[in-house]
């Protein structure tokens, strides 16, 4: 089977008048300020999908607290798809560019036994329904 895995950042909303919370403030509330070449500076979390290739099925939605960077939730996002079984050796993951590292590319060959494409360039897929 193929898989798709994507990440996207997600805007609590907290921060719609603009107004500037402190480290001290989102710590008690569980948040952090984040930055994203799309929406800027802005208070979330980041959701991470995976999707059976053929069907557009969902398969497993992670929530992360931190919106770390996706080459350091690579590792993360492997463990959970191998402990709920739905990987097996030699199954194709298709991830985007922001997976993109050598590391991650040796972790997902030799300790997950899968084949991990991960593409350099911004591709569209087209679904139709």
């Amino acid at each position: 089977m193929t898989f798709i895995v994507d990440a996207t950042s997600i805007d609590v909303g907290i921060n719609f008048m603009r107004k500037h919370y402190s480290k001290k403030y989102l710590s008690k509330m569980n948040l952090k300020w984040s930055y994203s070449s799309s929406k800027g500076h802005y208070i979330g979390y980041k959701v991470t999908i995976v999707l059976e290739k053929n069907s557009l099925t969902l398969v497993l939605i992670l929530i992360h607290n931190e919106v770390p960077h996706n080459t350091k939730i690579y590792k993360e996002v492997l463990e959970n798809l191998k402990q709920s079984r739905i990987i097996r050796p030699l199954e194709i993951l298709l991830f985007d560019k922001g997976y993109f590292s050598y590391e991650n590319y040796m972790i997902g060959i030799i300790e997950y036994r899968i084949i991990p494409l991960i593409f350099h360039v911004k591709i569209t897929i087209k679904i139709s329904f």
